[in-house]
């Protein structure tokens, strides 16, 4: 293939030799180191090819063979050349062409991000940006380094994080740091308290002493577990970490307020709008006008070949607007809406409780519901306290 390709872009011709005895050609080229390709031989004809150069020696040897050289096909970049060499706009368009072709091969087309885990792409190309990483930037301008090193200082999140350029992709490792929770050491000597006010269920204490037992009620701050031993005698004290944990029934609400008068939002969608993006330049293939957006929405398609993002894309802005329709909200409806912001509220606030019972009432007045759930639930309210001791 590599041979073709070289056999191209030099030239070459495709001819017969005619004569009574055309093999001499043959005997003649191996002495002046004239390489013939797939010389085919026939009743008093020889078809073969040969670099336009080699073609000018045969020439000079035919009448010793005594052959007539015929050209049969010319094939090659320098007979196109030749036969275009009155048409600038060619020779024009090939030199920008092959500037073009430079221009994209020192380009990044697209940003491989791998290894994030808590940094969403948005964080991490946001960062890679400030750090002159980004599509259409231009590869010689960018000091891996110091972006490095800029990215890590930007993000406070990254242990580690490597750039490395293959062809046209950028492609980026991070390795994400982990914060350390605040705990208290084992070597330090703390108490157990009540960080809720309940009654206590259940208590597994691996270390410390019991102040209260089960069946107790508590308030919060209260002392449940102590790191204090003092000996019969109260001769001499020792100090533990006390630890373990003390499961109490404790009550919780949740509260959501609706108003009788109430304002039912509808979103409708718009006119849409999209862009070509070609690395940093966009060329925009609608021109809908909007107005009162309340929201929009970007879709983005790209083109990928052999796996390979393409840095050409196209980018849908989806736009949506809100009407507001005034509404008059009786008991039943607004339970409703009320369940929902409850709901909601259980998931963000008691994602880790052990809910026992629920049960909700509601309260009215001249412009709105009270709707207040009341919870029994089962949780750990035992909160290690360091002990200070005074010197």
């Amino acid at each position: 293939m590599v041979n073709k390709v070289i056999r191209w872009l030099l030239g070459y011709v495709i001819f017969t030799a005619s004569g009574k005895f055309p093999e001499r050609l043959l005997n003649l080229s191996l002495i002046n180191n004239i390489i013939l390709i797939n010389p085919k031989g026939e009743k008093e004809k020889l078809t073969a090819c040969v670099s336009i150069n080699d073609y000018r020696n045969l020439c000079r040897l035919r009448k010793k063979a005594d052959v007539t050289l015929k050209v049969q096909k010319k094939i090659g970049l320098p007979f196109i050349l030749h036969r275009n060499r009155k048409r600038k706009g060619l020779l024009f368009g090939g030199v920008i062409f092959l500037l073009i072709t430079y221009w994209l091969s020192q380009c990044i087309w697209t940003v491989e991000i791998h290894g994030n885990r808590t940094m969403s792409i948005c964080e991490v190309q946001n960062a890679l940006h400030e750090c002159g990483i980004y599509t259409g930037a231009w590869k010689n301008n960018i000091d891996v380094i110091s972006a490095e090193r800029k990215f890590a200082l930007l993000t406070d999140k990254v242990g580690w994080m490597s750039v490395n350029f293959i062809g046209c992709k950028a492609q980026v490792e991070i390795s994400e740091s982990y914060g350390k929770p605040e705990i208290i050491k084992q070597e330090v000597a703390c108490n157990l308290k009540a960080k809720k006010s309940g009654q206590i269920l259940k208590m597994n204490v691996a270390q410390g002493k019991n102040i209260v037992a089960v069946g107790d009620g508590v308030a919060k701050g209260q002392l449940l577990v102590s790191g204090i031993f003092k000996n019969e005698d109260d001769s001499t004290t020792q100090f533990v970490h006390s630890s373990g944990e003390v499961l109490a029934g404790v009550q919780e609400k949740l509260q959501a307020t609706v108003r009788q008068k109430n304002i039912k939002e509808t979103v409708f969608e718009q006119k849409n709008r999209q862009v070509i993006r070609f690395l940093n330049f966009k060329i925009p293939l609608s021109y809908e006008k909007t107005e009162n957006v309340f929201y929009k929405n970007y879709v983005l398609d790209k083109f990928v070949l052999n796996n390979t993002a393409l840095p050409f894309e196209i980018v849908t802005e989806e736009n949506f607007g809100r009407k507001e329709t005034p509404q008059q909200l009786n008991q039943k409806s607004a339970e409703t809406v009320a369940d929902t912001e409850i709901a909601l509220q259980e998931i963000f606030c008691f994602w880790d409780y052990d809910i026992q019972s629920k049960e909700v009432t509601f309260t009215q007045d001249k412009e709105s519901y009270l709707f207040t759930a009341n919870y029994y639930c089962i949780e750990d309210i035992a909160e290690a306290v360091e002990i200070v001791r005074k010197e």
